[in-house]
């Protein structure tokens, strides 16, 4: 080894990688090509969901006897939301929502699915859309709930967020 001759690494320039990209330009389209068409055919063939919001604000009942326990006051906060929380996600709130929904609305939520239900089971799986379209989160630090409903157009959506949240 010469100790006088120094090896420094090859710079690599604008045009070098201007042209590498130029040669590996049928590579780079076919990845391009694999990873956008799982993305257009998914788009395509998607039914479109729209999603509805309503904040409601629970009043929490008042003690007749201040608690001083800080723990027991944190503990009846937490399960209180938690409880009204449930409460807006349970079964018998949806069957009351889904029976004060009007006719347009419940044809929109069954619309591609009237043929596979009986008259009698209608009812069940209406609820069942409607319990599972809707969903509760609380507000941090507040008694603000904010309700979700989602649905296959915009105005069942919203019918189904308005109907939730007046049958609270």
């Amino acid at each position: 080894m010469n100790p006088s001759v120094e090896t420094r690494p090859k710079e690599t320039n604008l045009y070098e990688v201007v042209d590498l990209l130029w040669r590996r330009r049928a590579l780079i389209a076919a990845c391009l090509a694999a990873v956008l068409a799982p993305i257009a055919v998914t788009n395509v063939t998607m039914p479109a969901v729209y999603e509805s919001q309503a904040t409601l604000i629970f009043e929490r009942p008042q003690d007749p006897l201040p608690s001083f326990s800080m723990s027991q006051s944190f503990y009846w906060d937490k399960s209180y939301i938690i409880n009204q929380v449930e409460e807006i996600k349970s079964r018998s709130l949806a069957g009351e929502a889904a029976a004060k929904l009007d006719p347009a609305t419940v044809s929109a939520l069954l619309r591609g699915r009237e043929g596979s239900y009986p008259e009698d089971r209608r009812r069940e799986a209406l609820t069942d859309i409607v319990r599972g379209s809707i969903t509760a989160e609380p507000v941090r630090d507040s008694d603000i709930f904010r309700l979700r409903a989602t649905g296959p157009t915009p105005a069942a959506a919203a019918a189904v967020a308005n109907v939730v949240a007046h049958v609270i």
